[in-house]
């Protein structure tokens, strides 16, 4: 299980570290609306990977989950454990000092 944490960690790094200029500029306080593909899930640090397709390739997007946020699917709450790994889903998602806050999650089927 730690093995697994710290790998979400790593992906979590990388992602950061690779997303184009253009991505990292979220400015504290703004928020965005992405949709993609959900590539990790950690249900202890509430956080969520998604791989966003843009017209210059993938944007992955990791955020934390506010404590706050009920993910959805088809109106009716889940649990974040049940959010699969594949799935499409939207995120809205602000900068809170250094760090992606998530707002919303709404799973498609």
């Amino acid at each position: 299980m730690i093995a697994l944490r710290r790998g979400l960690w790593l992906l979590l790094l990388a992602a950061v570290l690779t997303t184009p200029s253009w991505a990292a500029t979220i400015r504290p306080g703004e928020v965005r609306v992405v949709e993609g593909r959900v590539s990790a899930v950690d249900v202890s640090y509430r956080t969520v990977v998604l791989e966003v397709p843009t017209p210059k390739g993938d944007l992955t997007v990791g955020v934390t989950l506010d404590e706050a946020v009920r993910p959805r699917i088809d109106g009716r709450e889940i649990r974040l454990s049940e959010v699969e790994i594949g799935t499409t889903a939207r995120l809205k998602y602000t900068r809170r000092d250094d760090r992606l806050v998530g707002l919303d999650l709404v799973v498609r089927r």
